[in-house]
């Protein structure tokens, strides 16, 4: 089975949901959007482009960036927002952003997932 997701790089209980799919389950799912029609091909690059986005550790790292960009800050417009309504999002978005980093740590630190055969062919890359 492939697990999504690795408890650290989520804080406690906010465990990511695992998908329980076999290997070979994703392979075809992979290949299906590959050999997409030209109808659907936007859809496939966007769905590439976000696994490709999710799977790379610069992704999450430019992630926890924003949410530190969105963090309150003194001197910022606070609108009706309490003292203490904006320490607990300053709070949640560092938090988050800690979140991510270490989610990219882990990216970083595993090694490579092997190409499945099909998913090499399709693209032309060798074994």
């Amino acid at each position: 089975m492939t697990r999504i997701g690795n408890e650290r790089g989520c804080p406690p209980g906010q465990e990511q949901a695992a998908l329980a799919l076999p290997p070979t389950v994703l392979s075809r799912l992979a290949m299906t959007l590959l050999l997409a029609d030209d109808e659907h091909a936007h859809f496939v690059g966007r769905v590439v482009q976000d696994a490709l986005t999710t799977a790379s550790s610069a992704g999450w790292l430019r992630r926890a960036e924003s949410f530190e960009q969105a963090a309150p800050r003194p001197g910022d417009y606070r609108g009706r927002a309490s003292t203490r309504e904006l320490e607990e999002r300053h709070r949640r978005c560092l938090g988050t952003a800690a979140a991510c980093r270490a989610h990219a740590s882990v990216l970083t630190d595993l090694a490579p997932e092997r190409i499945s055969v099909e998913v090499g062919e399709h693209l032309g890359l060798a074994s």
